[in-house]
């Protein structure tokens, strides 16, 4: 299924971003449609969530989601020795 979305606020409906999705509702199409946008149109850079996202799937009517966006650590070792228990 075809998805147009934009980022109220950021962008405007005549350069809505368009992916494929396999949601059939407006709620579960934002969240990809807000994972798209913070991975591939800078979107992580944006630090005050939740935005507003306009939504349309195929070409069906628009609908207004409200998406937030979780904090999940990342964790990196720079430093390991063998040692003795």
């Amino acid at each position: 299924m075809k998805c147009r979305y934009y980022v109220e606020g950021f962008d405007e409906e005549e350069y809505a971003y368009e992916i494929d999705t396999s949601s059939s509702s407006a709620e579960n199409a934002a969240d990809d449609c807000a994972e798209d946008w913070h991975n591939n149109h800078d979107g992580w850079e944006v630090k005050s969530w939740p935005l507003w996202f306009r939504v349309q799937l195929d070409d069906g009517p628009w609908y207004r989601c409200k998406v937030d966006r979780e904090i999940s650590p990342y964790f990196t070792c720079y430093e390991s020795e063998e040692v003795t228990p």
